[in-house]
């Protein structure tokens, strides 16, 4: 019955027959609880016993709280599940910075990985480490980028090299390892003309 449906939408569809079913039980506990519902014979005839009609309009009013009630819980499911649902896709949907946008932001005089170099030289760690923290960042995103010029498997070797580089410095700012910070970043430069080479317009 719940073939065809969404995984989101088919989890919802079995809480709302369970919270039914639960609904249902309950519905008969409370009428044999409350004498509406019997199956004891009555006047030596078998059978459910006669439910006057006022005993029938006041189970027809508590069916119909239960049922609102049930209602009520289903909305309030569904919110959740459209709010989790719209969070995820607000995730999904933030953008990944471009190869352009990446180079401008991580190489150069003035670039993410100059700053963080001169950040560990003079030892000021907190600004180091934020800096390399958005190096790493940018290392994670550039491969899921596709330059317009090269081959994938070359772009694959020199994004994870560049992805390599950035995690290297970050990691060494966090330990406050200044000369580890230094060599990593030396290392980074040496790279950056084989992948320009194979792939920069």
């Amino acid at each position: 019955m719940l073939a065809g449906i969404s995984g989101c939408h088919r989890g919802l569809a079995r809480l709302a027959i369970a919270h039914l079913a639960i609904l249902i039980e309950f519905s008969f506990a409370l009428g044999f609880r409350m004498g509406y519902i019997s199956f004891e014979p009555v006047d030596g005839r078998a059978g459910s016993n006669v439910v006057p009609i006022l005993e029938i309009a006041e189970m027809i009013s508590l069916a119909r709280r239960l049922v609102a009630c049930f209602a009520v819980g289903v909305l309030a499911v569904a919110f959740s599940v459209g709010s989790f649902a719209a969070d995820d896709k607000k995730k999904d949907d933030k953008k990944n910075p471009t190869i352009k946008e990446i180079m401008k932001k991580v190489p150069g005089k003035e670039g993410l990985v100059a700053k963080t170099s001169a950040a560990a030289k003079v030892e000021k760690w907190e600004d180091a480490q934020k800096l390399a923290k958005q190096l790493a960042e940018y290392g994670e995103a550039l491969g899921k980028n596709k330059p317009k010029k090269g081959d994938n498997d070359a772009w694959a070797t020199h994004s994870k090299g560049f992805a390599d580089s950035m995690t290297s410095i970050s990691e060494a700012a966090e330990k406050k390892d200044k000369d580890a910070v230094n060599d990593a970043v030396k290392k980074f430069g040496t790279s950056c003309k084989a992948c320009h080479d194979a792939h920069k317009n």
